[in-house]
């Protein structure tokens, strides 16, 4: 393979000087003692129709070579220049974020609000990271979405006589008709989402409700990291959440372009839960749904 035009221009040099020294070249049909259209017989008619179709065929599969490693570059080239383009916002989101005046007497009340559906073996370490936080005006509350194991049971037991914590049972309806409940029963101007089987930092509540002294602030997204790092794909897991919540979601809050507060923590202010009609019952992406609703 390469580019041979340097060998042929080549030839005639090295067979002028390997004439002078007493070579001589014979073509291999005179070698053979045969004549030429024996060696190479000429291609017929209907030969010619199948060069030309290998010749198509060959022809079409470089330029396709060549258009697929153009769209290659550029692929690489666009993906460079997103991540710069998320650094550089992200930088900036960072640098306004340290800048930004914090008031630590603004605590209003904060309902945690939970959909549990068949989760005995991790809602009480979940409700027990809540109450371990350094806010303090807080309720919890925890939908059980008409769970067939011991998840009502488990909550029972353990929480029955804190004051903070309360279980609604309801039937099976899925997470956002849960969630719907948890909205409506809850006493709280911000309201905090997980999932039943999140495990909060102590401060994470107190860093995401201090967003909402800003009256433009409608939600507040968490910052989400993978716990059961035990293999392969949960660890590539955990840094594609690393780049998305560290870099991608700091990059799109100095945009305005959030697409998705998630559901496994998140916050949003009540009143704008109420006047969008909550969430949505008719998707898989409540928490999508519901963003972009906002956003709008």
């Amino acid at each position: 393979g390469g580019n041979r035009t340097h060998t042929v221009e080549a030839l005639p040099i090295i067979i002028k000087d390997l004439k002078k020294n007493g070579y001589s070249f014979v073509t291999i049909s005179d070698l053979m003692n045969k004549e030429r259209d024996e060696i190479m017989p000429p291609v017929s008619s209907e030969g010619k129709q199948y060069l030309l179709y290998n010749k198509a065929v060959f022809s079409g599969a470089g330029y396709f070579k060549h258009i697929l490693t153009t769209i290659f570059y550029i692929a690489i080239g666009l993906g460079i220049f997103r991540f710069l383009f998320l650094i550089y916002f992200a930088w900036k989101q960072k640098r306004k974020t340290l800048s930004r005046y914090i008031n630590s007497s603004y605590q209003p009340f904060v309902s945690v609000v939970i959909a549990a559906y068949n989760e005995e073996k991790v809602i009480a370490k979940t409700i027990h990271s809540i109450l371990d936080s350094n806010y303090r005006e807080f309720e919890v509350i925890v939908v059980d979405d008409g769970s067939t194991d011991g998840t009502s049971k488990v909550m029972q037991e353990t929480f029955y006589k804190h004051p903070k914590v309360r279980l609604i049972q309801k039937e099976n309806g899925g997470k956002s008709s849960a969630m719907n409940l948890g909205f409506q029963q809850s006493r709280g101007e911000i309201i905090v989402t997980l999932d039943a089987d999140t495990i909060i930092a102590q401060d994470a509540i107190s860093l995401m409700v201090r967003h909402f002294e800003d009256q433009n602030v409608a939600a507040v997204s968490g910052n989400v990291k993978v716990g059961n790092r035990r293999n392969l794909l949960t660890t590539w897991q955990h840094v594609e959440y690393i780049t998305g919540f560290n870099l991608e979601r700091r990059a799109f809050d100095e945009l305005n372009c959030i697409t998705v507060v998630p559901g496994a923590i998140g916050a949003w202010r009540k009143k704008n839960v109420v006047e969008s009609g909550y969430l949505s019952e008719d998707t898989l992406a409540e928490d999508t749904d519901l963003t972009i609703t906002f956003l709008r």
